[in-house]
């Protein structure tokens, strides 16, 4: 996939997303004051995170419009389009991490970012490989 590919591919998905966020989601939320930003989805990221759509653009663009972690497109579908990449952060911190799709950030999400959990799946998995 070209450049010129990604970028249209994150106008498209910016232009009418919904927010991902509900309410209250977020324990670390920072307050941030950006009137106008576009959307709500936008809107969310930089209250929550402080991240403009312009920044968001650039992150999408740096992983060529895919997880992080696994490396696939967003294929979530809500309210008919595919969902945007979910911006992961620490819970602890509040800093961003980088974008995942659905299933990924609900890993973590599910294991509370603890790397023994994590560790402890895989070493489940290996076990029960084949079976």
């Amino acid at each position: 996939m070209q450049n010129k590919d990604i970028v249209n591919e994150i106008a498209e998905l910016a232009e009418d997303m919904q927010g991902d966020y509900g309410e209250g989601m977020l324990p670390c939320r920072r307050e941030f004051q950006m009137p106008n930003c576009g959307s709500v989805t936008a809107h969310c990221r930089y209250k929550n995170f402080g991240i403009t759509p312009e920044k968001y653009a650039d992150m999408l663009l740096a992983q060529k419009g895919k997880c992080a972690i696994c490396g696939k497109k967003e294929s979530q579908i809500v309210f008919g389009k595919i969902k945007s990449l979910s911006v992961d952060h620490c819970h602890k911190t509040g800093k961003v991490r980088g974008l995942l799709c659905s299933c990924c950030n609900l890993l973590l999400g599910q294991a509370r970012d603890h790397i023994g959990i994590l560790a402890k799946a895989i070493f489940y998995l290996k076990r029960h490989k084949g079976e």
